[in-house]
């Protein structure tokens, strides 16, 4: 469905948290919502789930995305799953389905910050560059899409023009038979008028 890059990402989040120091201090539900994030990315990766069956796991990847990020909200890698969410979004619905996604997201990073007693310009200002930064995903991935099936559709063109190509040689080898059998017919006849 994607790349491999989207469970990387998720990885790298659990590893920056060594050398940073974060690793004792973050809370054991982090490491659960991070750890449910990337077994439910595996999900949607495998080839055994089907794209209709893999929408249902986008609910449940959606709240651990956003609770990794809540939960750590000092933490910038934090954020990292909802741009993997995102992308990912956007390969299994359509684009207005995706970007309503980010937009649940953005708006439920608002809430945090002003619940959490943060500034409401920080919290405004932390959302509206992790909502760019999923929108970017998600454009990505929908160009990426839709360059795939030109480039399918490209293929199938081609194929058929193949075998256009190759019934019209056909048709003018028919032809150039047809035409070569008319002459020597004629030839033959005006031959044999000769010699009567």
């Amino acid at each position: 469905m994607t790349s491999g890059v989207g469970l990387l990402a998720y990885v790298v989040v659990g590893l920056m948290t060594l050398p940073t120091g974060l690793a004792g201090r973050l809370s054991g539900w982090w490491w659960i919502s991070l750890a449910v994030g990337i077994l439910l990315y595996a999900v949607l990766r495998s080839d055994r789930v089907s794209r209709s069956a893999a929408r249902y796991v986008l609910a449940p990847l959606f709240v651990a995305s956003v609770a990794t990020y809540l939960l750590a909200t000092d933490y910038a890698f934090s954020a990292v799953p909802m741009v993997v969410f995102a992308a990912t979004a956007a390969f299994l619905l359509p684009l207005w389905g995706a970007i309503s996604l980010v937009a649940a997201q953005t708006v439920a990073l608002v809430v945090a910050a002003l619940w959490s007693g943060g500034g409401a310009g920080i919290g405004w200002a932390s959302a509206v560059m992790h909502a760019v930064f999923q929108v970017l995903a998600v454009l990505m991935a929908a160009t990426s899409l839709r360059e795939r099936r030109l480039h399918e559709e490209l293929a199938e063109m081609n194929e058929e023009l193949a075998q256009a190509q190759g019934r019209l040689a056909e048709s003018s080898r028919v032809a150039e038979r047809l035409r070569i059998s008319r002459t020597c017919t004629i030839s033959s006849g005006i031959s044999s008028a000769r010699w009567q």
